[in-house]
Parts: C-alpha cells; sequence; structure tokens
C-alpha cells in the first residue's frame, strides 16, 4: 500500500510528457478530509449551539437580532452571558452574583459584597435603589446591560444554577458586529 503518486510517460508528436496519476493518497486524503469534518460537526453539535438574540436587554454586547454562538459546557464565572431557562423561554443575561454574594444597588450604582461593581463592558445605567439581596446556595444574581429595558433578577429573583443552558461567547453575524463578546 504505497502512498506516493506515480508518474507515467507518454510519447507525443511533441516528444515526452509527464502524466501524473495520484494511486492512493488523493482517496486517502479525501478520506481523512471527511472523517475531520465530520467529527468537527459532531463535537460542535454538542458543544456549541447558535443562539439568535430576540430582544435589546442586552445592548450593546448583544442587540436584537444578533446570531451569537454559546457553549454548552463552562464554568460559571461572574461577568460572562449566559442563557437560562425562566418559564417557557430562554433569557440571556449576565451573572453578576454568585452563591453567597449579596447584590445591591444605591442611585444606579451596583454593590457586590459592599464593594462597587466595576464592569469591564458597557451598560446601560438605571436610577434605581434597592435593598441588599443574599443569593441563595445554588442561586445566581443575573442582570441586562440594557437595565432600563431588561427582566431580570430584579423582577423575578435569583436564578437556580442547573437552568444555566449555555454561555454566549461570540457574535457571529451582523458581520460588522463579529467577535467575541465581552
Amino acid at each position: 500500500a504505497s502512498l506516493s503518486i506515480t508518474f507515467r510517460t507518454q510519447r507525443s508528436d511533441t516528444g515526452y510528457t509527464m502524466e501524473t496519476k495520484p494511486v492512493r493518497t488523493y482517496r486517502i486524503l479525501c478520506i481523512l478530509i471527511l472523517i475531520s469534518i465530520t467529527m468537527f460537526l459532531v463535537i460542535s453539535m454538542i458543544l456549541i449551539k447558535p443562539v439568535r438574540i430576540v430582544s435589546s436587554s442586552m445592548t450593546p454586547a448583544l442587540m436584537d437580532g444578533d446570531m451569537a454562538l454559546a457553549l454548552r459546557s463552562f464554568r460559571l464565572k461572574p461577568g460572562y452571558i449566559y442563557g437560562y431557562s425562566f418559564q417557557d423561554m430562554i433569557l440571556v443575561k449576565r451573572l453578576i452574583g454568585m452563591p453567597g454574594s449579596i447584590i445591591e444597588c444605591r442611585n444606579g450604582t451596583l454593590y457586590i459584597d459592599f464593594e462597587q461593581y466595576q464592569p469591564d463592558h458597557d451598560y446601560q445605567k438605571q436610577h434605581e435603589s434597592w435593598l441588599p439581596l443574599l443569593c441563595p446556595d445554588d442561586e445566581l444574581f443575573m442582570i441586562g446591560d440594557n437595565r432600563p429595558a431588561s427582566t431580570d433578577s430584579r423582577q423575578h429573583g435569583t436564578v437556580k444554577i442547573n437552568h444555566i443552558q449555555y454561555r454566549v461567547f461570540m457574535v457571529l453575524f451582523p458581520l460588522n458586529r463579529s467577535g467575541l463578546v465581552r
């Protein structure tokens, strides 16, 4: 079983010509490419999920109509954007409070464990105040970046960890907004 390319010479009116004829290399290469593509698609279907954003609650990070990619396997970390089940919907919000965290808002400024929340992303501030809330064990506090247009843990309470479905990590479309999500 040779993986080399064989050559055959033929005599023509103008002299000798070389004709290449791949024996097994071409066939093996095609099989390897097909196996690679199949493995990539299977792994992608298991680990990565396409997500259509259908609200403006995460503007400017995610806009209404964006097509994004999400990881089905992830580690929970404050500051990342996650999709979670709420009633019969999937809501996409930013995780800011882990179990045991104390979340408070004074004059539109968020405090986590009594320290001012310093996000590394843009968000729309809403001038509101609410009493400190302790995140129970196995529950998270989720909030939208576009606070005035977001329904999140401020309205429906904390989210059970087992309701988290995926972590949004990249915008695919539109192309002018494509890239990793902050």
